[in-house]
């Protein structure tokens, strides 16, 4: 079962969101790495998937177990959280407060100025991919307690 789960992980935070982003598909992209905090951070507690009122507590612990310390920053206050993971993840409704920026010298990746967050598609890639094969190397070594998660084999083929 840990197998399935580690495929799963794989193809969807990892090899999924980068066709979308080849693609050009950064918003679809920016959506799913926004859920994907809280879901990274849901197999880090001690709690079930389906436990109630949890996604702010499992967004904050992926960022501070998972996370450069940047992404931990710009929680300050849930910014973060409230910004990504509330207004991106669950209304699919773009934050005027977020602004997607290509690498460019005049902002940085996680940076809040002027009461914006600025987000670099391809760091933020990159860092959800480094957080889902640190989790994915937790689980194998067992330095995590495994939790029973049904996933269907269609879903990561």
């Amino acid at each position: 079962m840990e197998k399935e789960l580690t495929k799963f992980l794989q193809q969807l935070l990892i090899t999924d969101i980068k066709k979308l982003i080849d693609n050009k598909q950064e918003y679809i992209a920016l959506i799913i790495m926004s859920q994907s905090i809280e879901t990274l951070g849901a197999f880090l507690d001690e709690k079930p998937f389906r436990a109630k009122a949890q996604s702010k507590k499992r967004f904050s612990l992926a960022l501070k177990k998972l996370f450069p310390y940047k992404y931990r920053k710009a929680n300050d206050k849930f910014f973060l959280y409230e910004k990504l993971r509330n207004h991106i993840a669950h209304i699919l409704i773009p934050s005027s407060k977020i602004i997607i920026i290509t690498n460019t010298d005049e902002h940085k990746h996680m940076e809040i100025s002027k009461g914006n967050l600025y987000i670099f598609i391809d760091e933020f890639y990159n860092d959800v991919k480094t957080a889902t094969e640190d989790l994915i190397s937790m689980i194998n070594s067992n330095k995590i307690k495994y939790k029973n998660l049904q996933v269907s084999e269609q879903v990561y083929k």
